[in-house]
């Protein structure tokens, strides 16, 4: 996701609280300029196993009331894809 600080001041996102184990986030922690953007990406661990999962992730900035932004993130356990056999491949009998 895109960051955009819309203040006239420089701004810097810091991570103050996130589900443990299954998710990484990347981000910079260098000054937003006012006007800039930065990105911010979640993406699950090598391995994870999609579940039913309602997590969150929490970042403060630095302005003067230490303004919290809470993402929240949702993973679903995907749905069973069921294969149909095609009559390719069969033989007939004698």
């Amino acid at each position: 996701m895109l960051v955009t600080n819309t203040s006239d001041v420089p701004l810097t996102l810091k991570m103050v609280n996130a589900p443990g184990g299954d998710f990484i986030v990347n981000y910079s922690d260098k000054p937003i300029k006012p006007g800039g953007s930065t990105r911010l990406t979640i993406k699950a661990v090598k391995g994870y196993e999609p579940k039913l999962t309602k997590k969150s992730f929490t970042f403060e900035l630095n302005d003067a009331k230490r303004t919290r932004i809470t993402i929240p993130v949702r993973t679903v356990k995907p749905k069973a894809k069921v294969l149909q056999q095609s009559g390719a491949g069969k033989t007939g009998g004698k």
